[in-house]
């Protein structure tokens, strides 16, 4: 087998020289008396202050009208009294009395509960697992 030997490295020929284009030809256009730029800002301010008026005419037609401040009730240190009320003809029946009495009776075991049980502590965290103190 013959060794692979390398190319030489060939060095590219000249590029050809283009010659450049003069300057393009821009047409001509005529300058008007009156510049449109100056038209166009007043006719866009005259179109905002229509609009800011119209806003502002807008709010005050539908602004509510102020009414006088309204006396700020002053609080009493008695309650109003509870208003009597009519029992119905079916409140004298014994199993609504029974109810009655069932609710009373769970009222007062739910006053009397006591969420803190001492029995209930958690248990100790401290186990001895064997892993070396430090």
């Amino acid at each position: 087998m013959e060794p692979i030997q390398p190319n030489p490295i060939q060095t590219p020929a000249p590029a050809q020289q283009i010659p450049s284009p003069g300057p393009v030809p821009q047409p001509q256009t005529a300058v008007p008396s009156h510049p449109k730029g100056k038209r166009t800002l007043i006719i866009a301010g005259v179109v905002i202050l229509c609009i800011l008026l119209g806003f502002l005419l807008y709010r005050q037609v539908t602004q509510q009208p102020s009414d006088p401040a309204a006396p700020t009730p002053t609080p009493t240190s008695t309650p109003s009294p509870t208003p009597i009320r009519e029992l119905s003809g079916i409140a004298g029946d014994p199993a609504f009395a029974e109810l009655e009495a069932s609710v009373a009776s769970l009222s007062a075991s739910i006053r009397n509960f006591n969420a803190q049980d001492p029995s209930l502590s958690p248990p100790s965290l401290i186990l001895p697992l064997g892993f070396p103190k430090e």
